[in-house]
């Protein structure tokens, strides 16, 4: 379900259905592992203005065939935010010499690709109108789930649309194996980690190609994700720190072992008690580790105080952070929705993956927790 299709229409129920038979069997040969913010989470796009239009189902293709196709039609592009350009807009022929040196021209299309280990991988990049390139912009990689691709996690999180808003970088990167596409996020999930597929260098080749082209700030570079795209978001954590800042998993638990990062990493997780992909309380049968289990192996690690604050509560969402003594103020926050299901807070709903809080905005809130945790200049080591 990848590659640069056109989405046309509304999604069939069948592909939520498709979508979880998906995944629960790309993660049965998984291997188990040993269990071990500051922010202010706004409300959700209840009342939001923006309109996403949700795809309909696309064919299982290995990779597309034009790599410099957009992926998204006229008909979406107008579906988001409509900002008038700011002084600080590209100019088409202009080279700039300012805080990232002299850059190429942008490319014009949305799907960019990169050579990693001889295979040719796929990422979407959203660059915001008031991008300037002579000005370091923040970064946020989005991955999606087992059997989704890149549009259709642009369709869930509404990042890009938060990305105009707020002006910062949103790149989504295209899982790249079939029957399902799929992240080796270290147990999990199939086939991506059966086959070994090396995706923490697939991020590491994107962002030195996203760092040849665009200005960014190397300080603000995080990382989210739902489900499996999740899992990987907190093995980036675990082996990339020295270039993902801090990382806002969603539905998701770490399956990969042992995760010893060199550095306090900020987290900020979230979660629903009634899903049944990747349940709140752990899948003995998967060797999924709980919520507690994965809070207390952050707390641990960035040696935050065993001392929770309540930093958000209103109606079926709830938001707890570990923030007292943390190494370089590395907060470890939990966010959970009370009868939530397989599905990313405030996004748009999937009823067959249960159910979706408009209490709580998981993008806005990461987005908050974000600009609170940039990469220390000096970062302590636990």
């Amino acid at each position: 379900m990848f590659g640069n299709h056109i989405f046309r229409g509304r999604a069939s129920v069948w592909l939520g259905i498709a979508g979880v038979l998906l995944f629960l069997w790309a993660c049965q040969d998984g291997v188990g592992i040993k269990e071990g913010g500051n922010s202010e989470p706004t409300q959700g796009r209840e009342s939001s203005s923006e309109t996403i239009v949700e795809p309909e189902p696309i064919s299982q293709e290995l990779a597309p065939e034009d790599a410099g196709a957009e992926v998204m039609s006229e008909d979406h592009e107008s579906s988001l935010p409509e900002t008038e350009p700011s002084e600080n807009s590209v100019e088409g022929d202009a080279k700039p010499q300012g805080e990232c040196g002299e850059l190429p021209e942008l490319p014009s299309d949305k799907t960019w690709t990169v050579e990693v280990d001889g295979t040719t991988r796929y990422y979407r990049v959203f660059v915001p109108s008031n991008y300037d390139r002579n000005k370091a912009t923040p970064l946020v990689l989005n991955f999606h789930g087992v059997s989704n691709d890149a549009y259709t996690q642009v369709w869930l999180s509404g990042m890009e649309s938060k990305a105009e808003l707020a002006g910062f970088i949103a790149v989504h990167p295209e899982g790249g194996t079939l029957p399902s596409r799929s992240w080796n996020a270290g147990n999990c999930c199939q086939p991506a980690a059966a086959l070994g597929i090396d995706d923490v260098s697939f991020v590491r080749a994107m962002l030195d190609d996203l760092s040849k082209k665009l200005c960014i700030d190397k300080r603000r570079i995080f990382a989210t994700g739902i489900s499996n795209g999740g899992m990987l978001a907190y093995r980036l954590a675990c082996e990339v720190s020295d270039r993902i800042a801090a990382i806002a998993p969603v539905a998701a638990s770490m399956v990969f072992s042992p995760c010893k990062p060199p550095r306090a990493v900020p987290v900020m997780m979230f979660h629903g008690t009634l899903d049944s992909v990747v349940p709140y309380a752990g899948n003995p049968f998967l060797l999924y580790p709980s919520v507690s289990s994965n809070t207390d192996h952050w707390v641990e690690h960035n040696q935050c105080q065993d001392k929770k604050e309540r930093t958000f509560d209103q109606g079926d969402a709830y938001c707890d952070a570990y923030k007292e003594g943390c190494k370089d103020d590395a907060t470890v926050e939990v966010c959970t929705v009370l009868g939530g299901g397989h599905t990313w807070p405030g996004g748009m709903p999937v009823p067959q993956l249960g159910y979706t809080s408009l209490s709580l905005d998981a993008t806005d809130a990461m987005w908050t927790f974000f600009q609170k945790h940039p990469m220390p200049v000096n970062p302590s080591t636990p």
